[in-house]
């Protein structure tokens, strides 16, 4: 009588028992992807675009690609008005926005003796010296406006020689973004997932890089503030004696803005230093830039109506001028549409950088 073979899973009961694990997983992640799929009420590939000859398209409308890399129409180096060059983040860029809707692209209409030639990319700053050395070198700007957004206000970073300011959790950034972070538009588990850490990370005061949000705490980094307008002060020291115009507008957030945006991110367990939302940010910075050399626009400004500030608070509505919880993170930087045309229209208002 032949006895009966042993089966796989009798022979080799470690691998069964990762079998069933991956299993499990599996299942559990399809269950997942099928839950969040019906839950999730945001648009996960809200910051993510698809290319079309040179336009990236995104959810919120789409953002041109010229051939020198820069986020807007094609420029003409034979073209004799003068240049206005605007440098700035992703909210130069057009996140939220898209072009034609962007503040460069507002006061391009109104101010059609110019050429309006946008430089945004994310992440970009008055720190990144070796690129707008070659923005100046190249495009030959006579003004220069400047929108600094409050996470702007950084350390001194001194990468030539070698100083990245990396944290562990940057680093591990780095790997993601080059890997699994492709599926962050094409699966709503990883983009949950990846959403859920971002927004924990933020409310510890942190970036999704590891690094402090300086910026809500005015009081605490005081010295990172002025750190940051000695650098934007020796720049414009620098344009000046190449015969350069500069100007800056900051720009805010929307809890500073808007009540009830504010009720809802502390609701959500975000904090920030007592007076940020009055602007103390703004001032503080303002307080160490020469306003008495270069012009300084107070974007809070545009929101907020000094003589009645009460009132413009509660009259701004959460996610009315800025991003808020359209996209897979809480976003309280990213203007709007609108938002955009409120800057706009107060900087025009104000002649703002002698455009005419």
């Amino acid at each position: 009588m032949n006895q009966k073979s042993a089966s796989f899973f009798e022979r080799h009961p470690g691998k069964t028992l990762i079998i069933i694990w991956l299993l499990i997983f599996a299942l559990v992640g399809v269950i997942g992807e099928v839950y969040l799929r019906a839950s999730i009420k945001y648009d996960i590939g809200y910051y993510a675009a698809s290319r079309d000859k040179g336009i990236l398209k995104y959810p919120f409308g789409e953002i041109p690609i010229n051939s020198d890399g820069n986020p807007d129409s094609e420029f003409d180096l034979n073209d004799p008005r003068p240049r206005v060059g605007y440098l700035g983040d992703s909210v130069n860029y057009g996140i939220g926005a898209g072009y034609g809707y962007r503040f460069s692209d507002i006061l391009e209409k109104q101010y059609p003796n110019y050429q309006h030639m946008t430089m945004g990319q994310v992440g970009f700053g008055i720190h990144d010296v070796d690129l707008i050395d070659q923005l100046l070198e190249k495009y030959d700007f006579n003004t220069i406006i400047y929108l600094m957004n409050l996470n702007d206000i950084l350390p001194f970073i001194d990468f030539e020689h070698g100083d990245e300011n990396t944290t562990f959790l940057s680093k591990i950034k780095l790997i993601v973004k080059g890997s699994i972070d492709y599926f962050r538009d094409k699966s709503y588990l990883y983009n949950y997932l990846r959403t859920t850490i971002q927004t924990v990370l933020m409310k510890h005061g942190l970036d999704d890089g590891g690094h402090e949000s300086y910026e809500l705490y005015p009081k605490k980094y005081k010295d990172i503030f002025e750190g940051t307008a000695k650098r934007t002060n020796a720049f414009s020291d620098r344009l000046a004696s190449e015969g350069k115009k500069f100007c800056i507008i900051i720009l805010p957030y929307e809890m500073q803005i808007s009540d009830e945006a504010a009720a809802k991110y502390k609701s959500l367990g975000f904090h920030w230093a007592e007076g940020f939302t009055s602007g103390s940010a703004q001032k503080l910075i303002m307080s160490y830039l020469d306003t008495d050399k270069y012009e300084v626009l107070d974007g809070y400004n545009a929101f907020v109506d000094p003589a009645n500030p009460e009132k413009s608070k509660i009259d701004n509505g959460l996610g009315e001028y800025f991003v808020y919880n359209r996209g897979d993170r809480i976003d309280w930087n990213h203007p709007t549409r609108a938002g955009h045309k409120k800057l706009a229209e107060y900087a025009i208002s104000k002649g703002f950088c002698g455009l005419k």
